[in-house]
């Protein structure tokens, strides 16, 4: 979560996720979190959800442990499951994600629990680090679990790892190996609780959901891979184009839950075949091979037109609009060092005009005009001085 000065809220927190997709009865409740001042604003721009709410002046709960004893740290896990499952449970919406870098210590005595909500869309799996993901169960909650017990759990989970040596911090156990810490910590905390205490039973209540998800055996990779490219059409009617962007998060996550680089490549590139989707890199390919049978002179620096407005229908004849089009050329003019003859017949003009104003206007003064304004190439200069008065004499600009 970044810190900034927002020009209309002051100091603020922004939060963003990546691709999210919120749930139909999400929108009104961040609405209302917006009236009531939770949260100052926020954004949706196609699949990215950005929020804004006021900064808070804390340090992550985890912080405090680092420096405790082992002794102590025990016994402020026990007290923190207690203090945040009453927030969690104050929460109408639920949660969806406690994990320190939603629990805020205030003044070293008050606990805060934030975003709420907002981690409960399904969003992009890089929106989560994988130091983040070391106190979660995963990305997200999974089908069949309500939010009321997917945050005990996951409570449970953050309570027994602040028990842990900050060392054990660094990486991820299985969900069956953590399963199993979690249960001896809720053993160990229901039986240092007195007799008649109202403490133990929340506490008890863990223990099925710990077995639940210790049962769990975990997806095919294929069929989860499988599932995001299917919400990748959804969220992209008509696609035509895999972005390089979304192929990237692809295979991430396809890596992250076990698939090979083999099973990826095959897995993807049948999907492609079957609905006749081109891979960004391969229209970039194409665009840049067409400017290079363009390319001009012995420099080979100047890119004939033709060949700048055929790059552009590569990427306009598969669904890219033609701005965005223009500007993939551009780019892979600029990485090549190439000049768009269009572009530069238009500064050419220019120059003409301002020559005749001051006396007549030769193929040799304008070349040697475009050379020292531009710092183009000789040969591209007279290039496109002759390109010019061409077109001055034939009247294509009466």
């Amino acid at each position: 979560m970044a810190k900034l000065e927002h020009p209309r809220y002051g100091t603020v927190s922004e939060r963003s996720f990546p691709a999210a997709a919120l749930a139909d009865d999400q929108l009104p409740i961040l609405e209302t979190f917006k009236k009531t001042e939770v949260i100052h604003d926020f954004r949706l721009d196609g699949g990215k959800l950005t929020l804004w709410r006021p900064w808070l002046e804390a340090d992550a709960i985890d912080v405090s442990f680092r420096s405790m004893s082992v002794t102590d740290r025990i016994l402020y896990s026990r007290t923190i499951f207690k203090r945040l499952l009453a927030l969690l449970q104050s929460l109408a919406t639920g949660h969806g994600a406690p994990h320190p870098g939603n629990i805020f210590l205030v003044d070293d005595r008050d606990l805060v629990l934030v975003d709420a909500v907002f981690n409960n869309v399904v969003h992009a799996h890089e929106s989560i680090d994988d130091a983040t993901l070391v106190w979660l169960w995963g990305r997200r909650v999974p089908r069949g679990w309500s939010l009321r017990d997917w945050d005990r759990v996951s409570l449970v989970r953050v309570s027994t790892l602040l028990a842990q040596h900050p060392s054990t911090w660094e990486e991820r156990l299985s969900n069956q190996d953590m399963a199993a810490l979690c249960r001896q910590w809720v053993e160990e905390a229901v039986g240092a609780c007195g007799p008649g205490s109202d403490d133990a039973q929340p506490l008890k209540d863990a223990l099925p959901l710990l077995d639940r998800i210790g049962d769990e055996k975990p997806r095919p990779p294929e069929e989860i891979l499988e599932e995001d490219l299917a919400k990748l059409e959804r969220a992209k009617p008509g696609l035509r184009v895999l972005l390089e962007q979304d192929e990237e998060q692809l295979r991430a996550h396809a890596e992250t839950v076990g698939s090979s680089h083999g099973q990826i490549d095959a897995q993807i590139g049948g999907w492609l075949a079957f609905h006749r989707i081109r891979r960004e890199s391969e229209l970039r390919a194409l665009a840049e091979e067409l400017l290079r049978l363009g390319l001009w002179g012995a420099s080979r620096k100047l890119v004939a037109a033709r060949s700048c407005i055929a790059a552009e229908r590569v990427f306009t004849h598969h669904g890219i609009d033609r701005a965005e089009a223009g500007a993939r050329v551009w780019l892979l003019l600029s990485e090549n060092h190439w000049i768009d003859e269009r572009e530069a017949a238009r500064h050419c003009h220019t120059f003409y005009d301002e020559l005749l104003k001051a006396g007549t206007v030769t193929m040799k003064t304008l070349a040697a005009h475009v050379t020292a304004k531009l710092e183009y190439p000789p040969d591209v200069a007279e290039r496109l001085a002759e390109l010019e008065l061409e077109r001055q004499l034939l009247g294509l600009y009466s």
